[in-house]
């Protein structure tokens, strides 16, 4: 599968979530980025989603 990313007006979003491990209170922080395109009448058509679990694993050694 090939998908074509155009400038067709769809949302990129870039950030960090920060959380708190509910057993311990360990603080986590963790990056993200999504794409999000829409059809012609605003619909969500493709929702693509990354997080960087690694850096749970090494705030937990």
């Amino acid at each position: 599968m090939i998908h074509v990313f155009l400038p067709d007006g769809g949302v990129r979003s870039y950030g960090t979530w920060t959380f708190n491990h509910k057993a311990t209170g360990t603080e986590f922080e963790q990056s993200y980025y999504s794409v999000q395109q829409f059809d012609e009448d605003g619909n969500t058509t493709f929702i693509w989603e990354f997080f960087d679990a690694g850096s749970i694993f090494l705030a937990l050694q």
